[in-house]
């Protein structure tokens, strides 16, 4: 199914800064990083990606400020805002090899599916 770019990298951003959030917190990283250096990189994960409170890339308001809303926020008699659902990294995935195959000269009729990106992991 086609994605909308700012889909795509929107949630891709959220899961890169959620997988380094986990590294962090994890003391997963290499060189050696005091408590509130940590904390800072989780803080700047969260403004860069829209991760919420325990640095999860989620569905919410940051992240739709991002990728957009379902239904956007308005004044007067509009609906209330509903926030976007961000894409699965196989949805992701699939997103981006669909955008592949059929641009920069490529004509691929079929179509990847997460399910497709599921079964080759």
């Amino acid at each position: 199914m086609p994605q909308r770019f700012r889909h795509v990298q929107a949630d891709f951003n959220g899961h890169v800064a959620e997988l380094l959030g986990k590294a962090v917190n994890r003391d997963g990283l290499d060189a050696p990083a005091t408590r509130e250096r940590g904390d800072r990189l989780i803080e700047a994960l969260r403004e860069w990606s829209g991760l919420d409170g325990a640095a999860r890339a989620t569905q919410g308001r940051r992240p739709s400020l991002r990728r957009g809303y379902d239904v956007s926020p308005g004044g007067g008699p509009m609906p209330a805002p509903v926030p976007s659902t961000p894409l699965r990294f196989d949805e992701q995935v699939a997103a981006v090899a669909n955008h592949v195959r059929t641009h920069f000269g490529n004509r691929s009729a079929e179509p990847v599916s997460a399910a497709d990106v599921r079964a080759l992991r």
